[in-house]
């Protein structure tokens, strides 16, 4: 058995009278050994990788962080539940932690949504078909879903018929949309499938609640699924054989799940890009997070060596239209680089490296992109830059718009924390990284900065 480290922080007494948005948070998670480090990491247990996938709001202001947690004897899916000051749920499995045997051998969670009743929905991939849990508010398999909690789903368009599960959204009845990628030999299609509350095909949903869109470059990674007010769904990600090429994806389906001719610049429901041959970039453009705005639009975050030799990148935003093509407005070929340079303009390109994670919006319509950069002390920390509507940086948050913040808890000095969710509540922002706490070992950390007056995140999604 491995020496558990607990890691646990207790809240700071003081208050911070003049804080401003962007700064910590006080009062979440921290102790003496890091005052006003405002961040919880979790119980780590010693060695091993721990990768979070995303946090989500629960009952009474306490948190749900949903993970792959590496045992020991493999990864398991784990569930921490936190009170609203970032620290361990004590009326919440053990120490607020519930672990969970993954649905097949080889596979990892992908994504998590929370319903109106406070029921946890999850997906894999790794699995021979969609794969989803549904727990209760305690962490309990939710048995009222087809009698076990799980929900799968096959495809099988041909090849070895493995159908993985990335993304999940919820329907304004408590459904669940659920956009992955299906073996479809020689190469895959994208899938999407819309499931009612009780785990059964949603009417009028391609067939049996299945849809299916054949790509000629298909999703390497999902980004994101997206529903408008009517209905209709967008499905962002990008296509990437290798690590220095790669195509941005953009689909958009009717509400019955099939492709919207109102859409796309390659075929009708799909629009294309690869950025490094539009820019002459020397790398690929990576995207990890989207957003869907009022108009139709959409903006796909990720990051590119733009701007930068090898060995640094910015936070890129590309625009598309609400017909699919990109928009010039944003920039030229409707893309927009954004280099934080925490370091200095006139730094090493190393120095100034920006990553691109989440992007969300916040109800007065200010845009946070969050990720992590490096600066003169080439360590990795948590990155945000607000954006104006106009997509110009606000000024009101940190230093022209941008903050970066350590999560110094690796025992090497080496810090290092890669943002994977973002939540915005009301007075503060959260984000969720994977820490280094020891050499060759990540944990799960929440950091929460200050966000005065936001009332909630997005009022459109």
């Amino acid at each position: 058995m491995r020496l558990l480290a607990l890691l646990l922080f207790i809240v700071a007494a003081s208050g911070s009278v003049n804080a401003n948005d962007g700064d910590i948070f006080d009062g979440f998670g921290t102790d003496a050994e890091y005052p006003g480090m405002g961040f919880y990491p979790n119980t780590f247990p010693e060695g091993d990788l721990d990768f979070a996938v995303v946090t989500l709001p629960a009952a009474n202001g306490k948190l749900y962080l949903i993970a792959n947690m590496d045992t020991g004897p493999g990864q398991r899916l784990s569930i921490y539940r936190l009170e609203a000051n970032g620290l361990a749920d004590q009326d919440f499995g053990s120490g607020g932690l519930r672990t969970y045997q993954l649905p097949c051998a080889d596979s990892t969670a992908t994504d998590a949504v929370i319903d109106s009743q406070s029921r946890l929905w999850v997906s894999f991939r790794g699995c021979a078909d969609f794969t989803v849990y549904r727990f209760t508010a305690a962490g309990d398999l939710d048995t009222s879903l087809l009698g076990s909690g799980v929900l799968t789903i096959p495809f099988d368009l041909g090849g070895d018929n493995d159908d993985d599960a990335f993304r999940l959204l919820l329907d304004a009845q408590g459904g669940i949309i659920i956009a992955g990628r299906a073996a479809n030999d020689p190469s895959s299609s994208l899938a999407v499938a819309h499931f009612t509350v009780d785990g059964l095909p949603q009417p009028g949903f391609g067939t049996d609640g299945k849809a299916t869109l054949p790509l000629a470059e298909p999703f390497t990674s999902i980004d994101r699924v997206h529903r408008m007010n009517d209905g209709r769904l967008v499905v962002t990600g990008m296509f990437s054989p290798n690590p220095v090429e790669s195509t941005q994806i953009v689909v958009r389906l009717q509400a019955n799940g099939a492709a919207d001719a109102g859409f796309g610049n390659t075929a009708p429901g799909i629009s294309t890009a690869n950025f490094a041959d539009l820019l002459m970039v020397i790398a690929s453009v990576d995207t990890y997070d989207s957003l869907l705005l009022d108009d139709g639009s959409i903006l796909q975050f990720g990051d590119a060596p733009y701007g930068e030799a090898w060995g640094g990148s910015d936070f890129v935003l590309i625009k598309w239209q609400a017909d699919g093509l990109l928009d010039s407005g944003i920039g030229a070929d409707g893309f927009r680089a954004y280099g934080l340079d925490f370091a200095g303009s006139m730094a090493p390109s190393a120095q100034n490296d920006d990553h691109a994670r989440r992007i969300a919006r916040q109800d007065n319509g200010k845009i946070v992109l969050a990720g992590y950069s490096r600066a003169g002390d080439e360590l990795a920390g948590v990155s945000l830059l607000r954006l104006n509507p106009d997509l110009e940086p606000d000024p009101s948050f940190g230093t022209t718009g941008k903050v970066r913040h350590l999560m110094p808890i690796a025992s090497s000095g080496d810090h290092y924390a890669n943002p994977r969710a973002l939540l915005l509540q009301a007075e503060r922002i959260l984000v969720t990284a994977d820490v280094r706490a020891l050499p060759g070992s990540l944990m799960q950390g929440v950091l929460a900065l200050q966000n005065s007056g936001l009332l909630f995140a997005d009022s459109f999604e």
